[in-house]
C-alpha cells in the first residue's frame, strides 16, 4: 500500500524546484531515493518564460539514454514529465534546463 507523506529530498517540505543548472555536470538533484525500499515519482514541470525551453531529466543516471528531454511550452504547464515511474536503491532524478531559473518542477512521492 502507497504511504503518502514523503517529501523530495531536493525540495523544502514539498515546495516547488526552480531549475538554475543549464549544464549536465550542474544537474539539480529533485530527488534521491532511500537505499532501500522503492518510490513511485510524479514530475510536472511548466515553463515562466515568452520562450520554449529544453529541460532535461537524468533518471538514475547521466547516460544518453537516462536522459529525458522535453521541450517546454512558453508560458505553459504543467506538463506531465514523468507520470508514476519507479525508483529505487538510493538512485537520482536530476534536471537541468536550456535556461536558468525559468522551468519550475514540482516532485511528487508514493513510498511502497
Amino acid at each position: 500500500m502507497a504511504k503518502f507523506g514523503t517529501y523530495p529530498s531536493g525540495s523544502v517540505l514539498g515546495s516547488f524546484i526552480s531549475i538554475t543548472a543549464t549544464s549536465s555536470g550542474g544537474a539539480q538533484t529533485l530527488h534521491t531515493a532511500a537505499l532501500e525500499g522503492r518510490q513511485r515519482v510524479r514530475l510536472d514541470a511548466w515553463n515562466n518564460s515568452t520562450s520554449d525551453v529544453v529541460l532535461t531529466i537524468q533518471w538514475a543516471g547521466t547516460a544518453a539514454a537516462d536522459e529525458i528531454k522535453m521541450t517546454i511550452p512558453a508560458l505553459g504547464g504543467p506538463v506531465s514529465v514523468s507520470p508514476d515511474w519507479t525508483l529505487l536503491n538510493g538512485k537520482a532524478v536530476k534536471a537541468y534546463a536550456g535556461t536558468t531559473a525559468v522551468i519550475g518542477v514540482k516532485v511528487e512521492l508514493d513510498d511502497e
